[in-house]
């Protein structure tokens, strides 16, 4: 009976977690959709946060001007927050 019941709040954990996702995979969604505005907030939220791959998405984002503008500078701010050790 306890492993039955176990496994079931596995289960659901596990359905739960699946179904929630942070700014980063937001921005990985928006991105393979085209949508590059929707992605850069996304992605900018994400960075804010330290998450080292937005940041570099983000820097790649205004190197090349899609869903901002073109920013070398800010492009260059973003691949060095995302180059720190962690």
């Amino acid at each position: 009976m306890l492993k039955r019941i176990l496994a079931g709040f596995i289960v659901v954990i596990m359905l739960v977690s699946a179904t929630i996702a942070g700014p980063f995979e937001d921005g990985v969604a928006a991105d393979k959709h085209g949508d590059y505005v929707e992605a850069a907030k996304s992605y900018r939220l994400a960075a804010d946060q330290g998450h080292a791959k937005a940041q570099f998405n983000l820097g790649h984002m205004y190197a090349t001007g899609l869903g901002v503008p073109q920013d070398y500078v800010e492009a260059m701010k973003c691949f060095r927050l995302a180059a720190r050790p962690r």
